[in-house]
């Protein structure tokens, strides 16, 4: 649009017919020149801007379907057409994040909040998070793959499942977890702990020929033991004592991720109906992201690891 009303006004103001009375006719012509080359200029931004959130609104779905690099290149275009609002940096800084390079998510969240206060401040949280698991992650196969059967629930939470921990370790973060599993189980000392594993043992020993109520309850007892020690009321090699023998149980009882995924399902909705309902979408798509993200710990350990 902008092309042509400029020409076509060029055209006009050189005509042989039009030069003899030029002065005049600029008189009149000249302020719609400057009328339509501005309508056309913020036809082109809106235009621009339309395709920035486009952009944007692309990036999204890639960042939940683990399409994380492609998130930042469509987030990185959307910048660079203008867009700039907390969003777009908010986005980009999760899948920075996700692939494992803090710098650029931590710029990007600072952004965020320079943008809009305090907008970034969940995500730097996030972010230290996903520092200390890294920092902090399990070197062996063997470790990192019993973790590797909680990654449903830490998933569905928002956790982390490279160290036993899966968050940092702090003051606030103990505290949060004592609440937790005092709310959740009664659980408030060692001696609380080591009551509710005993019985959920049993449970374990009762159906062990029941596959879905057995993926559930092993992976039930290796998240206890996760929570129990960032918690303190288990100690590092106390915890992996407990929870290696479960993990070499869930190993033989199924074929595959997905296999155990199957039945894990169907034991939580047994375990519990309306909490499955409440929860099913959220389980589903933690199931989802470990098949699609190429760095989630289903991707980077087969089924078959060797758990000796």
């Amino acid at each position: 649009m902008a092309t042509f009303s400029y020409s076509y006004i060029c055209w006009t103001l050189n005509s042989a017919d039009m030069r003899p009375n030029f002065p005049r006719l600029r008189q009149f012509t000249v302020p719609i020149v400057i009328s339509l080359l501005f309508t056309a200029q913020s036809g082109l931004c809106a235009e621009v801007f339309e395709h920035a959130k486009t952009l944007l609104g692309k990036a999204k779905s890639e960042v939940e379907a683990c399409q994380f690099e492609g998130a930042i290149e469509d987030c990185g275009e959307a910048i660079k057409e203008g867009l700039q609002t907390s969003d777009v940096y908010i986005w980009r800084g999760c899948a920075y994040m996700h692939i494992g390079d803090f710098k650029h998510a931590e710029e990007d969240f600072q952004k965020a909040s320079a943008l809009t206060k305090g907008s970034g401040e969940y995500w730097l949280h996030r972010l230290r998070d996903f520092e200390f698991d890294d920092a902090h992650k399990e070197k062996g196969a063997a470790h990192r793959w019993a973790l590797a059967c909680t990654a449903i629930q830490f998933t569905k939470d928002k956790l982390c499942s490279k160290s036993l921990a899966g968050v940092e370790i702090n003051d606030h973060s103990i505290e949060n977890e004592r609440q937790l599993l005092q709310g959740r189980m009664n659980v408030a000392s060692h001696q609380d702990l080591d009551r509710v594993l005993a019985a959920l043992e049993e449970k374990i020993d009762k159906n062990k020929d029941n596959k879905s109520l057995l993926a559930w309850d092993l992976s039930l007892y290796i998240c206890i033991c996760r929570w129990g020690y960032l918690a303190g009321y288990l100690q590092d090699e106390q915890a992996w004592e407990l929870i290696m023998p479960k993990a070499k149980l869930i190993q033989q009882g199924f074929s595959s991720w997905n296999d155990f995924a199957e039945n894990y399902m169907q034991g939580r909705k047994i375990w519990d109906q309306s909490a499955y309902e409440r929860d099913k979408e959220l389980f589903e798509r933690a199931i989802r992201r470990l098949n699609q993200n190429k760095r989630s710990p289903w991707n980077e350990y087969a089924w078959n690891t060797s758990l000796k």
